[in-house]
């Protein structure tokens, strides 16, 4: 749908963009994709006011794909993009493998 034009930033009902999705499952290569589009990456849902990082962390423990998703590619093609990341302070549900990334790549300890 992107390449045929439709607007990177399209919300579904709830707020959410095809980022927070592809990023809520750890579709890595579906978010490379749509990065390409320029997304907005800083995008709050609706519903959960939740950044499409922010689902990626969130989705690498509760997704019900969690198991196949790439959660740390997911999580440094976010990054990459310039996506920021939430302060360690901050409660954040992630798993350690997204974690190691936060820690790698903002800081963490």
């Amino acid at each position: 749908m992107l390449r045929a034009g439709w607007p990177a930033d399209a919300l579904n009902p709830s707020g959410a963009t095809a980022l927070h999705w592809a990023a809520w499952h750890g579709n890595v290569e579906l978010v490379r994709e749509i990065l390409t589009h320029r997304p907005p990456l800083e995008a709050r849902d609706g519903e959960f006011h939740g950044t499409p990082l922010g689902w990626s962390l969130h989705g690498s423990e509760n997704s019900w794909l969690r198991a196949s998703g790439d959660y740390p590619a997911t999580v440094e093609a976010l990054l990459d993009a310039g996506a920021e990341p939430p302060r360690q302070a901050e409660p954040t549900a992630a798993s350690e493998a997204a974690r190691r990334v936060l820690r790698r790549r903002a800081g963490w300890t």
